[in-house]
């Protein structure tokens, strides 16, 4: 155990150390707006927060096809406990992510790689805290040859495009590689050593991480004054649920600021357990069905609807645009899939499982 706080303190400091550079913002990242699936690439903090042993996720999301090219992101992330059952009370978590983007015309893609860990701690009956590291890296890369330059152009009225024409310009390169850096901590209040997520009463967790704290190089021209800035999650969800009711109310918050960009996601899922699994025949296996709403603040309605059996849950969200650019993709935003697997079976622990809203 005093191996284990040791640990944590160090992960706290070093969590501490890296905020510190400025927040100005040259690119922003990928998001999925089922959040709560994402729980590597939300925080690393939740590594290995989760009821099981070994978890993956994956997910694929296809955004803007009724305007141009569209914008697609596909991500691959698992993780696991390690330590246990050797450790009093804690355990450490370990996992990698994986996602590729490519967005419009240029081809312009982005493809990231992360290794994390995390500790973990229980406190008491009901809180149970985890810190986490992650580091990588990342490669940005853009198609040279669907570029089109104002000297392509001919300077008459006419405004003639001429793809002959001396360009007058050049990128540095095509593409560039950088190393990445991230840390959060994540609270839960409501779980047990035992029950990681108990399936009745009331639940609630909140973390803060930080991505890109580095803020590495992130220039096609080479400029060493451009970079990559530094992104802040904070994110909240809680559950509520009675002992004589098989419905579970699931509200969920999530803020992201990088530079001066920023979004902010809110909603609740309800979420019904269709039926419990069997505790000692194993003939009947445990499943849920959830449906709810989110609203991305001057962005778009998002309607998703998750099913769970066993150990496998399939969520499929849609993204209705109502920002201005409605009036050019008549509403149509974007298409989600997740899929995520945990072993073993975690309705067999509490008879229910963690929920949509809880990583």
């Amino acid at each position: 155990m005093k191996t284990m706080k040791k640990l944590m303190i160090t992960m706290t400091v070093c969590t501490l150390i890296i905020s510190a550079p400025n927040l100005e913002l040259n690119a922003q990242d990928i998001h999925f707006s089922q959040f709560w699936m994402t729980p590597l690439l939300l925080n690393p903090g939740g590594t290995g927060a989760f009821q099981g042993d070994l978890r993956a996720v994956t997910g694929y999301k296809d955004q803007w096809r009724s305007i141009a090219n569209p914008y697609q992101t596909f991500f691959l992330s698992s993780d696991m406990h390690i330590l246990k059952n050797k450790w009093d009370n804690s355990y450490l978590g370990v996992g990698l992510t994986v996602f590729n983007d490519v967005a419009g015309e240029m081809k312009m893609g982005t493809t990231s790689a992360n290794l994390s860990v995390a500790g973990h701690v229980f406190m008491g009956n009901k809180n149970h805290l985890s810190v986490g590291l992650q580091g990588g890296f990342g490669q940005q890369r853009i198609d040279g040859t669907a570029l089109t330059w104002g000297s392509q152009y001919d300077q008459s009225m006419t405004g003639y495009y001429n793809p002959d024409a001396s360009l007058g310009e050049t990128l540095s390169r095509e593409n560039f590689t950088y190393g990445d850096f991230s840390a959060g901590i994540l609270w839960n209040y409501g779980s047990s050593k035992n029950e990681v997520n108990q399936s009745k009463g009331v639940k609630f967790q909140a973390g803060v991480a930080l991505h890109h704290v580095g803020q590495p190089a992130y220039s096609f021209y080479d400029l060493p004054d451009e970079s990559l800035n530094m992104k802040i999650i904070a994110h909240a969800n809680s559950s509520f649920s009675t002992a004589n009711s098989n419905l579970k109310i699931e509200p969920s918050i999530i803020h992201v600021q990088q530079g001066v960009l920023s979004e902010t996601l809110f909603g609740t899922m309800l979420r019904y357990q269709i039926k419990e699994n069997s505790k000692y025949t194993g003939l009947s296996k445990g499943a849920a069905f959830s449906f709810g709403g989110h609203y991305r603040l001057q962005d778009a309605f998002i309607a998703t609807v998750m099913l769970e059996y066993t150990s496998i849950a399939v969520g499929v969200s849609y993204d209705f645009n109502i920002s201005a650019l409605r009036t050019v993709s008549s509403g149509r935003g974007g298409i989600e899939f997740t899929l995520r697997f945990i072993n073993p079976n975690p309705f067999q622990r509490s008879g229910s499982m963690q929920g949509p809203s809880f990583m």
